[in-house]
């Protein structure tokens, strides 16, 4: 299950009167089952930034599935992130995403399973070599140990 959306060098709405190309941010959001005391993980490739959570129907809960209060920066190498999070309770749940998009390309790919096994966020696989990475975040995009 997820959200894909590619504006690539356009707005949303395509027509630039309601919404500019750049420098503009949304909220979308989406509903699922999720299941207590389960490992799921999200997935993500967006530009320019995100935040990820979910809002449980039941309980009105907001939880994080990125890190905090914080935005995430973008994958601009083409290179998912990844995320794992929990909920309090099994119900439904709205998913949700807050995209930021600064200037040039826009485009959000998410999305989301039960976790199956491995360590996500560990090793990702880019063309012609391993990009070896200790946690996902915006500060390990470089080859090597640069924390």
């Amino acid at each position: 299950k997820g959200i894909s959306f590619d504006w690539n060098h356009s707005a949303i709405n395509n027509d630039n009167a309601r919404l500019p190309h750049d420098n503009y941010a949304v909220r979308a959001y989406t509903t699922d089952y999720f299941k207590a005391g389960i490992t799921y993980v999200a997935r993500i490739k967006a530009d320019d930034g995100y935040r990820l959570l979910t809002k449980s129907h039941s309980t009105n809960k907001w939880t994080n599935i990125t890190p905090g209060t914080s935005w995430q920066g973008g994958t601009y190498d083409g290179v998912y992130k990844t995320f794992e999070f929990r909920v309090d309770t099994s119900g439904r749940y709205d998913v949700v995403f807050h995209h930021h998009e600064a200037t040039h390309l826009a485009h959000v790919d998410l999305s989301w399973q039960q976790k199956t096994g491995g360590k996500v966020g560990e090793v990702t696989q880019k063309t012609g070599f391993v990009n070896v990475r200790s946690r996902p975040d915006q500060f390990s995009s470089d080859l090597g140990n640069k924390y």
